[in-house]
């Protein structure tokens, strides 16, 4: 079973539902940190807690520099956070980095 999420630019992005789990991650930085909601993790992510919101209802996808956040925050590295996310991507992007132009021949 595929779900749709959206990335910022609200283009659509398709994830398998068995693998992505981002309530898993957010659930475990609670427990981890000693927090009882989402609107105290969010101030320790200095984030905006309706973003951790869209994020746990999987309408927003865990970007790699919220990733970047949740490291400064927690000083869990990337690759563990990214573990709990259950994130099989081999690679992260941030969002609005572009790819660079490919070399002209």
């Amino acid at each position: 079973m595929i779900n749709r999420f959206e990335q910022q630019n609200h283009a659509p992005l398709q994830v398998a539902q068995e693998s992505y789990d981002p309530a898993f991650l957010l659930d475990t930085l609670l427990a981890r940190m000693h927090l009882k909601a989402d609107v105290e993790l969010a101030k320790k992510l200095k984030m905006n807690e309706r973003l951790l919101s869209k994020i746990r209802d999987r309408r927003l996808q865990i970007s790699g520099s919220m990733l970047m956040l949740m490291q400064e925050a927690t000083g869990i590295s990337i690759g563990e956070l990214r573990v709990m996310l259950k994130d099989r991507r081999r690679t992260s992007r941030m969002a609005g980095v572009l790819k660079p132009a490919p070399a002209r021949k």
